[in-house]
């Protein structure tokens, strides 16, 4: 018998010196390994995938209290962003062409009470009315022009036309800078010349023809001394006592006092209500039918309360009384 080479006993031993517990090669411990998943290729162990309804994300994660309550507090943010618009809309409220329009009939309904002597300066209704609508607003406030559009129309046509009702206009500018105050004495002017709600209008449609509805803008040059003068001009209103009026500030004082006495009653943001001389707090009625039950209450001898749902005012507050600018 042939003896073994040298080296091969050692060999042979080195050979079985791997083994594992059990009879398995390292290669075959890898091969097992990889074929039950724990290990890749490359060696390294494979991330655990996530549990169902655990935190460790996939589609179980999507029924976790975080992501419910997110989702819960972006339909409330939803819901918050819809009420908003709809009572910025104002019950009766609707788009620029809308407004326009609309503003076109009230200016109709003007000239018939005009032929009826029923107009007087800033006032439209006959002086012993049971009811005496003060509005305090300024012609830059996007809620006014809301009001004016959708609902003093309707006022007209219902309340004053039928003796009911008397308006009368007061200002009250609410906003810093100079047009809102501009804007207050030109009106005053035109009604020197008995013209004061066709300028009303005037301005009115304007901002609606502007898109003050829909993205408000203070101060941008729509009531700017020129826009002022070029209004009275396209009414037909004497131009040269209009533009002597206007530039000699005449107004600015009454301007200042319609705003003070309105403060008096607490008031600070536009538009505003004195009824029969009560301050409507929180603004006017959202719709005609708020106003007819405001009224019917007031007729009925029952103490005159705002409805439930209000038109928000423009601004907080009013701020100082302003001031204007000399003309250039």
């Amino acid at each position: 018998m042939r003896a073994a080479p040298p080296g091969a006993a050692a060999s042979a031993a080195r050979r079985e010196t791997p083994r594992q517990a059990g009879g398995m090669s390292n290669r075959q411990l890898r091969r097992e390994l990889r074929r039950s998943g724990q290990v890749t290729r490359a060696g390294s162990r494979r991330p655990a995938p996530p549990q169902r309804g655990g935190r460790g994300g996939g589609p179980g994660s999507l029924l976790s209290l975080p992501f419910i309550a997110g989702v819960a507090v972006l339909v409330l943010a939803l819901v918050g962003v819809l009420v908003w618009f709809s009572l910025s809309r104002g019950g009766d409220g609707g788009n620029t062409n809308d407004a326009v329009a609309e503003l076109e009939k009230s200016t109709a309904l003007i000239a018939e009470l005009k032929a009826a002597g029923l107009v007087d300066g800033t006032s439209v209704g006959r002086s012993d009315a049971p009811l005496q609508l003060e509005a305090y607003e300024d012609f830059q406030c996007p809620f006014c022009l809301r009001f004016t559009a959708f609902q003093e129309g309707q006022l007209l046509e219902q309340y004053v036309k039928t003796g009911q009702l008397r308006i009368t206009y007061r200002q009250f500018p609410v906003f810093s800078g100079r047009e809102s105050v501009q804007a207050a004495q030109a009106s005053l002017c035109a009604a020197e010349q008995n013209a004061f709600w066709e300028y009303h209008h005037k301005l009115f449609r304007v901002q609606a023809e502007a898109g003050q509805l829909e993205r408000e803008r203070i101060n941008v040059g729509r009531f700017s001394d020129e826009n002022l003068k070029r209004y009275a001009q396209e009414l037909g209103l004497d131009t040269q006592r209009f533009n002597a009026c206007f530039d000699s500030d005449k107004y600015l004082d009454q301007v200042q006092k319609d705003k003070a006495e309105g403060q008096s009653y607490g008031l600070s943001g536009t538009p505003s209500f004195i009824l029969n001389g009560r301050p409507l707090v929180g603004g006017a009625p959202s719709s005609i039918e708020g106003w007819k039950t405001l009224f019917d209450q007031v007729l009925g001898n029952a103490s005159p309360t705002p409805a439930p749902t209000e038109t928000p005012a423009a601004s907080p507050t009013a701020g100082d009384t302003p001031t204007a600018t000399a003309t250039p």
